[in-house]
This record gives C-alpha cells, structure tokens and sequence, in this order.
C-alpha cells in the first residue's frame, strides 16, 4: 500500500529549556477585623458566587511573601495545603506572584 505522506521528527526539545512554574496568586480576604492572605498554588476557578482555590494561608506581611513564595511553596508542609471555597463579596484581590513586566 502506498502512502502519500511521511512522519518524522523535525524538531527536538533541548534538555536545558527552562520549566514554567504553576502561576502562583496571593488571594486577599476580608476578615472581621483583618485581611487574611491565601497562597493559591493553582490558577482560581470561580463557580456562580465562589472562588476555588487550592493553596495555604499564611500570617506573614504581603512583601515578605511576595519576596518568598518560590521557597513557601516547597517548604510548606503537606497537611497545611487545603482546597477552599470563598465568597467572592470577601475576596479583595487577587495578586499574580509569577507575573513580571520586564519587557
């Protein structure tokens, strides 16, 4: 049987490519008395009235983590990682830690 088309390999991927990291978010909450900050691991899914997020919380001030998340995210410990639904009337923003603006 003759075939009219070929398959080969044309491009190969070098094995030093650098690998993306997981976009990282700091999602900000309203508390009652304070703003209470998540580290999402995954981009946010939202549902109808809700924010999907998996991730942890963490108390430190937001420069600090924003200066830290690369060694948080393989420091934290496995039982501290939960998957929350918040209330989008809580959130106060949602703050990209992987996005730079270097041009």
């Amino acid at each position: 049987m003759n075939r009219d088309f070929t398959v080969q390999n044309v491009a190969s991927i070098p094995n030093t490519m650098n690998v993306k990291r997981k976009p990282t978010y700091l999602l900000k909450l309203e508390n009652t008395y304070e703003i209470t900050k998540f580290v999402c691991m995954d981009v946010p899914d939202t549902n109808v009235n809700f924010i999907i997020v998996r991730g942890f919380f963490s108390e430190l001030p937001e420069d600090e983590i924003i200066k830290t998340f690369p060694d948080m995210l393989t420091n934290v410990a496995k039982d501290l990682i939960v998957e929350m639904w918040f209330p989008t009337h809580k959130v106060v923003s949602i703050k990209s830690l992987t996005f730079s603006a270097k041009k």
